[in-house]
């Protein structure tokens, strides 16, 4: 059996720990030197609602009550709408503003910082 001295053994350990601790506290150069590139979270507002009418523009009005105002959502290509049971729209997945009908519940998600509705899920029809 090969005898190492302990005093080899001890270095070798001491070199490994330091290497290790040190590749854990140095900053990520993945992004550019350890920058931090991610952009802050944005804060979402949820409302679920009702359709009141829609326009052909892709505006969308509904009323988060029945006493309450009508509000305005204009729809962008970016804006996801999808239906919780997606029976009611024959199978499929994605939606547009046309396939929306007066009396709909939403429920909608929309950035509180410019109001840019997000995602739109068809709650019943």
């Amino acid at each position: 059996m090969i005898r190492i001295p302990r005093l080899v053994v001890l270095f070798l350990v001491l070199i490994l720990a330091g290497a290790s601790l040190a590749a854990a506290q140095s900053p990520s150069t993945e992004n550019g030197g350890g920058q931090e590139t991610a952009e802050p979270a944005a804060v979402t507002q949820v409302v679920k609602c009702e359709v009141t009418r829609v326009a052909e523009d892709g505006t969308v009005y509904v009323k988060d009550a029945p006493d309450a105002a009508e509000q305005a959502l204009k729809l962008t290509p970016k804006t996801r709408i999808k239906a919780r049971d997606v029976a009611q729209f024959d199978g499929r997945k994605s939606l547009t503003a046309a396939d929306l009908k007066v009396g709909q519940k939403l429920q909608v998600t929309r950035l509180e910082q410019g109001g840019d509705v997000v995602k739109v899920v068809v709650l019943k029809s």
